[in-house]
């Protein structure tokens, strides 16, 4: 809804209404931008602090859900009925000398005389810029040049009656040289990840720079790219329709001897798998799977030393090698796997390959061991100090993937990063890290980034802000003290969405909005993070689509809010906190249940007494392919409602007719990766238990006549395939008072208009009574403070 449209409203309803989304809305998310300005209170958030205004009825600092992408509840906001002269400013003190950029967001609506920003310098000369009719939230700026001391910045409107003006994100930052990076070695890594280039070139991708077809690797190092990375695979799974396997030692020579053309050092990245290798799968080449551990130990030695002795006679020798990809939980699984904190296992096969690497390369080449988490400091401590204790200590090079939507802040990298290269006196990098610069789709696959992933990190998906954010993770590799922070390598900026160039062979590609080329191949200008003293802007907020309501849901209730919720397992974090069981059903979409537990992996809801369903929605994550629904009306004896393949992220299940239940299971059946989950589960139902009598599911359908809960069905634990027959067991079916307990109305009540959500129509006459009185407290609130407070009036 457009903020115009609220704020022209007689103003005791619209103070009502304020109150009562003060009552029931709960906490806005807000995008972080990566620059402080000097102006204080720059959105309004502590109302009228730090700015001082003319006194004027019109200007209030109302909550609205409608601001500008990085604004957070509340804005500068002008209108009366009559009309009115209105002026809020603040005087900024201190300024250094030099050029600077003042700013702002601004919304009008209705006739002005006059209106403008201002800046007001020491001896009264005033410049301007002004505010025209806008149809949205629009930003505007004036430059200034500032002598040390002090200015004036402001906001004035001279409004016929009803005319509205909104401000909001005041922002006054220096320009130019005004800021600059911090220094870094002579040897800082900018590196990239080019694993997947001669599969994306195999299928057509071409690349450009200026209008201008070239090399991608030329592009890449023009832009100031020097080192370059390669993942290896031993007998890969994958074989693609032109029978290629990718990523075999063929492939990777082909990439290297590439990479030394180019003048660019060169990582080498040993997987020990034969497909992707992440803390959710360690999976043994096939031919090592049935190896004793003395001979799986004698496997890594071999494919490390001959790996690298092809690579040496083909003129591609590696400068570093990294032994293992994101081993957090072990590597070869199962003789690998950590398991009860004993790292002995593990130590011996990461020795091996380190061997290997000596005994080929000798002593002066670096060896790099690799974890994800990259703001996980806990975690690195475990792991480095269990891995030390057991004897591994000839490696260099600390590396750790930082992806913001999945590993903590910036804030949480910055800790574990100057922690771990004190700790264990080695050198860091960031090893895997991206941003999307749009969440367009190329390729119809889902991708991985959406706008969930954009409101966790919170920067905007733009090109704009993926390389802001790239320059502030190399911002936090610099500031590690005691110049140990060596660098950052960007995870697949060339993996176009070209057809047949997919994840695995007959999909498609789930990052290629987190590539530095457009869907085209065309340079992006975020590569200019690579270039030396390059300092990016501050990214503008995304242009944000209006979301569409689904009505279909608004006459149903959401069941599953804020219910009891239990899981197979968990693991991760994500959105700020670890990926518990409750976070499906919390009102937070961008938190998660999810686990590296992989297929077999069950999640349950408690909804706390038999209600109707009717739809069920899940948000997965990418890497289920399919999963199945049960229901019970007791938590022991459940009912498949049937198996359903993942066609979409967003999935949205139409349940059989007449389905109840208390309880809601949801099984991964199909998986391409340990980690399993999904960002949000919602139930939704009517309010009132079915009148008709009991019917059959059969095969995920409903048969005339019975319920869900009546048919016969195998028992089910999260071990065993569940079952659906018809017939095998009559059971009787009893009859459920669907009778809402007062706490759990009030518990379940979300903000008016929320999707899905209403007060339900049997709410108890005591309920009712207590929302009577809240009606009544607002009311006399409502006409105290209009009493008190005329000037609020909106």
């Amino acid at each position: 809804m457009r903020l115009k449209k609220i704020v022209k409203r007689n103003s005791k309803v619209m103070l009502i209404a304020i109150l009562l989304a003060g009552i029931f809305a709960g906490t806005p998310l807000s995008t972080t931008l990566a620059e402080s300005s000097l102006v204080k209170n720059h959105s309004f958030e502590n109302d009228l602090d730090s700015w001082e205004t003319n006194e004027s009825e019109a200007i209030t600092t109302p909550e609205s859900g409608w601001l500008p992408e990085g604004g957070e509840s509340k804005l500068l906001n002008y209108w009366l009925d009559e009309a009115y002269v209105a002026d809020t400013y603040q005087t900024i003190n201190g300024i250094e000398g030099g050029s600077y950029m003042l700013s702002a967001w601004v919304a009008n609506d209705g006739g002005f005389n006059e209106s403008y920003m201002y800046i007001e310098r020491p001896g009264g000369e005033v410049l301007k810029e002004e505010i025209s009719s806008v149809e949205g939230w629009t930003k505007i700026e004036k430059p200034i040049e500032v002598e040390n001391g002090e200015i004036k910045i402001g906001f004035y409107a001279d409004a016929e009656p009803g005319a509205w003006l909104g401000v909001d994100i005041v922002q006054l930052v220096p320009e130019g040289s005004g800021e600059q990076p911090t220094p870094e070695r002579d040897d800082f890594i900018y590196g990239v990840d080019i694993s997947t280039l001669t599969k994306v070139e195999d299928y057509g991708g071409v690349f450009y720079d200026q209008g201008e077809e070239n090399d991608v690797l030329d592009i890449l190092t023009s832009y100031g790219s020097n080192w370059a990375r390669l993942k290896v695979w031993e007998d890969p799974v994958d074989v693609y329709e032109n029978g290629m396997a990718y990523n075999d030692l063929d492939d990777t020579i082909e990439k290297a001897v590439r990479i030394k053309k180019a003048d660019m050092k060169f990582l080498l990245n040993f997987h020990y798998s034969g497909f992707w290798a992440d803390p959710g799968r360690q999976d043994k080449p096939a031919s090592w799977e049935d190896l004793s551990f003395e001979e799986l130990k004698q496997a890594v030695y071999d494919h490390t030393a001959d790996t690298i002795e092809a690579l040496v006679e083909a003129g591609a020798e590696p400068d570093m090698v990294q032994v293992g990809n994101e081993i957090r939980p072990g590597m070869l699984f199962d003789d690998g796997r950590i398991v009860d904190n004993d790292f002995s296992n593990l130590a011996e096969l990461v020795n091996s390959g380190i061997d290997a690497v000596r005994d080929t390369l000798g002593d002066e080449v670096e060896i790099m061991l690799h974890l994800d988490q990259g703001g996980d400091n806990s975690a690195y401590r475990w792991w480095f100090d269990g891995i030390i204790a057991e004897g591994v200590t000839d490696f260099q090079v600390i590396g750790a993937s930082y992806y913001p939507y999945w590993h903590g802040t910036l804030e949480d990298l910055e800790y574990n990063l100057n922690d771990i290269s004190e700790r264990y006196e080695r050198d860091v990098v960031v090893v895997e890290t991206a941003y999307a610069y749009t969440l367009e789709d190329q390729d119809g696959h889902s991708n991985i980034f959406t706008s969930a992933e954009e409101n966790i990190a919170g920067y905007p998906a733009t090109v704009e802000g993926q390389a802001r954010f790239l320059y502030d993770v190399m911002e936090v590799v610099r500031n590690v003290p005691n110049d140990r922070g060596y660098g950052i390598f960007y995870w697949e900026p060339a993996w176009l969405g070209v057809e047949g160039a997919g994840w695995t062979a007959g999909e498609g590609n789930a990052w290629e909005n987190q590539a530095m080329f457009d869907f085209e191949g065309n340079a992006l200008e975020s590569l200019n993070v690579f270039t030396r003293g390059y300092v990016p802007p501050v990214p503008e907020p995304r242009a944000v689509e209006e979301v569409e309501v689904d009505e279909t849901l608004a006459d149903l209730i959401l069941h599953s809010l804020n219910k009891p919720a239990n899981a197979s397992s968990s693991a991760g974090h994500g959105g700020g906190k670890d990926n518990a069981p409750e976070n499906a059903v919390e009102e937070d979409e961008n938190t998660s249940w999810g686990t590296d537990e992989g297929v077999n992996a069950w999640w349950s809801v408690d909804l706390l007494e038999i209600v109707p369903l009717e739809r069920i929605l899940i948000h997965f994550w990418d890497g289920v392919n399919e999963f199945e629904i049960e229901i019970s009306d007791n938590g022991v004896d459940f009912t498949s409602l049937g198996t359903y393949e993942v066609t979409s992220s967003n999935m949205d299940i139409t349940l059989p007719e007449d389905t109840t239940a208390r309880y809601v299971k949801v099984t991964i059946t199909e998986a391409t990766s340990n980690w399993v989950g999904f960002m949000y589960f919602k139930a939704y139902g009517n309010e009132e238990l079915p009148k008709e009598g009991p019917s059959t599911v059969e095969n995920g359908e409903v048969e005339e006549g019975e319920t869900p809960e009546s048919s016969g069905g195998g028992e089910t634990n999260s071990d065993t395939e569940k079952t659906v027959e018809n017939g095998s067991e009559d059971k009787e079916t009893q009859e459920t008072e669907f009778d809402k307990k007062e706490d759990d109305e009030a518990e379940e009540t979300s903000k008016p208009g929320e999707e899905g959500d209403r007060l339900p129509d049997t709410a108890t006459s005591k309920f009712n009574l207590f929302m009577l009185g809240m009606l009544l407290l607002v009311i006399g609130t409502t006409v105290f403070f209009l009493s008190r407070r005329k000037q609020l009036r909106l």
